[in-house]
């Protein structure tokens, strides 16, 4: 059986083509939740930070755009002047 093509003649995308399964040893780190964080009063590490230490060796990303919840800096200024 021949695989389905779009009207570009490229295979129907699905899940597992836009979002393949992660190899099983793949370690997943999670991270505190904006909610969770801002109800932990005693807390000094923020979302960024943790985000920062989970992915320092794997991307190579400017965090400094980014506000201490991990949210692009330049998208909330959009926002407010819409």
């Amino acid at each position: 059986e021949e695989p389905k093509l779009d009207r570009f003649g490229l295979p129907i995308a699905t899940e597992d083509t836009i979002f393949p399964p992660l190899p099983p040893d793949t370690v997943l780190i999670p991270a505190t939740s904006s909610f969770q964080m801002k109800q932990t009063t005693t807390t000094t590490t923020t979302i960024l930070e943790e985000i920062r230490d989970a992915t320092k060796d794997h991307l190579g990303i400017d965090y400094s755009y980014f506000d201490e919840f991990g949210v692009e800096k330049t998208t909330e200024l959009r926002e407010t002047r819409m």
